[in-house]
Order: C-alpha cells, then sequence, then structure tokens
C-alpha cells in the first residue's frame, strides 16, 4: 500500500475527483495491479505515483469484475496492459482530457501544442 505521503500527493494531484466519472467519493487505484508491479521489491513498483489514481469506488470494483469496465479502464489508461510503462501511457479524465502522470506527483496535460 501506498504510504500517508504519497496518497496525500496523490489525492492533490487528482484534485480529490474521479478520473471516471469526477466524483468527490475516491480510492486510491493502482493502474497496475499490486501483484503485477513489484510491489514486493525495494523499488515499490507498484505504489510509484505514476501508477496511481484516485477512481470512486463503484467503478473500482467494476475494473475488477466486468470485462466491458476493464476494457474501458484499458482503452483510458487506468488500468495498464503487461509492458505499458506507466510514465509512458497518458489517462483519460473525466472532463475530456487526458494526461501524463509522474513519479514526482505531477500531472501534465496533453494539448495540441504538446503533440507537436
Amino acid at each position: 500500500m501506498p504510504s500517508q505521503y504519497i496518497k496525500k500527493l496523490i489525492f492533490e494531484r487528482d484534485e480529490g475527483v474521479c478520473f471516471h466519472c469526477g466524483s468527490e467519493e475516491t480510492t486510491i487505484h493502482h493502474r497496475r495491479n499490486r501483484g503485477a508491479g513489484g510491489d514486493k521489491t525495494r523499488s515499490k513498483v507498484a505504489d510509484r505515483p505514476s501508477n496511481l489514481l484516485t477512481i470512486c469506488p463503484q467503478f473500482n470494483g467494476l475494473m475488477e469484475s466486468d470485462v466491458n469496465a476493464y476494457k474501458l479502464a484499458l482503452d483510458k489508461g487506468w488500468k495498464l496492459r503487461m509492458g505499458q510503462l506507466s510514465t509512458h501511457t497518458p489517462v483519460y479524465k473525466y472532463d475530456g482530457t487526458w494526461w501524463y502522470l509522474t513519479d514526482l506527483g505531477k500531472a501534465i496535460q496533453i494539448t495540441d501544442d504538446s503533440m507537436e
């Protein structure tokens, strides 16, 4: 599990809202599951800020139990495929914007200008 410092950093970065729906009722979500992200290693890959985001508890549960929600989560970057890097895979926010998440706890919005 992420440290209290990392949790605070994520809630501040994500402004305490769900990336999926904008709800203020959120939980910390691992884009790459802890079991698949080397959580037992010294580097704690799964608990890096780029691998964490805020999601509402309802959708967090759906991503694990519903194949269509899981596919949507993969398409939107809320879940990662094997081999995808959390720092290089953008995430979709409920307001229609796309973001890169850094391991320093920052979110960088992708704009048309940044794609040039």
